[in-house]
């Protein structure tokens, strides 16, 4: 519409007219640098929210993952387990505790070096992550121990996963060049009950439960 005036005061041409066609022409040049400035301005903006959006989500991440294994870290797999555990007497489910830890892990390192020592932890964790549920969790607590809860899950099928965890572990393969390194675990499996009420008995009991699997010769699992 403003280009179709401006052709007319231009063709009926005076100095007046002329005079208010350079200006039109001038504002209208300067709305349109003004609204690809604001354009430029909104793209900028959506850009560095989602920038922020990523790097909380990436520092998030980082705050409840070991950084080896890349499986929950220790103080997000107890405030879970927590909240999981008082969902399970809320809807008076069950809920189990595994504590799995390597046998002879120093072995390991102190023959092959820390590196071997770290391949073994990452595949490890990599294998019992594959066997799981979405809605278990699993985390390394420190070391060659690592935990998993098993949502709804009894005390006598936490054993039977326990125990397909461990045989998994037991056939598998860990390299160094060309040997074979021979890994296994000791697993103690706790349960909540009327006696193991917090998340604190379910570990203590596990944990007892593991130093006697390590008594009775390891690579067994004890419940």
């Amino acid at each position: 519409m403003i280009l179709s005036q401006l052709s007319i005061m231009l063709y009926f041409s005076t100095h007046a007219h002329i005079a208010i066609a350079i200006f039109l022409l001038i504002y209208m040049l300067v709305i349109i640098l003004h609204a690809k400035s604001i354009y430029n301005n909104y793209l900028k903006d959506i850009e560095i929210h989602e920038t922020l959006e990523s790097n909380v989500s990436e520092l998030r991440e980082l705050s409840i993952t070991d950084s080896l294994t890349k499986v929950y870290n220790r103080r997000y797999f107890f405030e879970s387990t927590k909240i999981l555990l008082s969902i399970s007497k809320r809807e008076n489910n069950n809920l189990s505790f595994l504590m799995i830890d390597i046998d002879y892990f120093k072995n390991v390192n102190d023959t092959y070096g820390h590196q071997i020592g770290d391949y073994v932890l990452i595949q490890l964790s990599k294998k019992i992550k594959s066997m799981i549920r979405d809605s278990d969790i699993f985390a390394r607590l420190g070391g060659e121990e690592f935990g998993l809860v098993l949502n709804n899950t009894s005390l006598d099928n936490a054993k039977i996963s326990a125990e397909k965890i461990r045989i998994a572990i037991e056939k598998m393969n860990f390299k160094n060049n060309d040997e074979i390194i021979d890994i296994t675990v000791s697993i103690g499996c706790s349960t909540i009950n009327d006696v193991i009420t917090t998340v604190e008995d379910l570990y203590k009991e596990a944990d007892k439960k593991l130093y006697l699997a390590k008594e009775l010769g390891r690579n067994r699992v004890e419940y």
